[in-house]
């Protein structure tokens, strides 16, 4: 059985690394190997997590020469670790740097990046992040055709790159408790609170059609806030609908599929650079009819009139219209089967576990 260490030195904790650990769980012989800055994070898991300080690395970068001395530190300790692993996987770029100190002291163990980023397309990244890249990776996994394609444009070899969908367990949506009499319809939207992710365009979309007073709208938003002064500009916007636009806070997952499980559609509204959104699969795995900006991996999730629909990435007046669409023609019921079918054909826990681990040759 091969034994693989898995790293994530980067000091966010986010979806990717939700995915990650879920898949951890399902593959033998893993180890992971975390940023001691998200211990709290890894406190119940079911496989071997060991922590370790990459913070010094990142706090001296701009002195060159106490940069590499702790690059020089902390190489002998990574040497030592990763002489006891047949394979590495970086969870992210900045982990793929410290695995790059088994090409360094030419350690016979396999590279894989496992990437859940776009890299933007300019001539520094052209230069030296794909020249990187393909020194350093044996193999590179992406969740999306997107994420292929993006790393393609900056100059990654084609060879290396295969497609593993990112996939979720099958969340049971239970029966949900509504007065019979009762037309409320709930929709959801979770992620980090900042322009990028676009929550402006869903409280205006829904404030639009609250206020033509056809339909009862509950909307839920939620997540940490990134952009406070961006936060308070929605708040602005909302102000005097409260009633329907209720920002949660930043939730705990399970409450987070409680919301979505209540919702008959949920939302993802990002403007640029979005790659798998995990809510979006696992509200499919739930029966949920999904909206979502159509751009990044998102068109790889949504299918326009089966599971739900893709509106004009930044065009609060699209989206407006495609929400009005599913809810005036009840789509959000007569919908269900189609997220259904899509998330067992390409998104169960099952095919992610199984596809990942031919290309990793587990």
């Amino acid at each position: 059985m091969k034994r693989i260490l898995w790293i994530s030195a980067s000091r966010i904790f986010g979806g990717a690394h939700i995915i990650s650990n879920k898949l951890i769980e399902r593959i033998p012989g893993s180890t992971l190997l975390v940023n001691t800055v998200n211990e709290s994070n890894y406190k119940q898991t079911s496989y071997p997590v060991e922590f370790m300080d990459f913070n010094n690395i990142r706090k001296e970068f701009k002195s060159i020469i106490i940069f590499i001395k702790e690059f020089y530190a902390i190489s002998f300790k990574l040497r030592k670790k990763f002489s006891n692993y047949s394979e590495i996987i970086a969870i992210d770029f900045n982990s793929l740097i410290f695995a790059s100190i088994a090409k360094i002291f030419r350690m016979n163990i396999d590279i894989t990046y496992y990437v859940h980023s776009a890299f933007k397309n300019t001539t520094l990244n052209k230069m030296f992040i794909a020249t990187f890249v393909n020194m350093i990776s044996d193999k590179i996994i992406v969740p999306s055709n997107y994420l292929k394609i993006n790393l393609q444009s900056i100059g990654v070899k084609s060879s290396k790159i295969d497609i593993v969908y990112n996939g979720v367990e099958k969340i049971n949506s239970l029966p949900l408790k509504r007065n019979d009499n009762s037309k409320e319809i709930i929709i959801s939207h979770f992620g980090r609170i900042n322009d990028q992710k676009g929550q402006d365009l869903y409280c205006r979309a829904i404030k639009q059609i609250v206020s033509e007073g056809k339909y009862d709208i509950r909307a839920y938003f939620g997540g940490e806030i990134d952009d406070k002064k961006y936060f308070e500009e929605i708040k602005r916007e909302i102000k005097g609908y409260e009633e329907n636009i209720n920002y949660v806070g930043k939730l705990m997952h399970q409450d987070v599929i409680e919301i979505i499980n209540k919702s008959d559609i949920v939302v993802c509204t990002s403007k640029y650079l979005e790659n798998l959104p995990t809510i979006l699969l696992e509200a499919l795995s739930m029966g949920k009819v999904v909206v979502g900006s159509n751009l990044g991996g998102i068109p790889e999730i949504i299918e326009n009139y089966k599971n739900g629909l893709l509106f004009e990435p930044n065009n609060e007046d699209d989206l407006y219209q495609k929400l009005k669409f599913i809810i005036s023609e009840e789509k959000y019921t007569s919908w269900q089967q189609g997220a259904i079918e899509s998330y067992n054909k390409k998104f169960t826990m099952d095919k992610f576990r199984s596809k990942f681990m031919e290309v990793c040759n587990i």
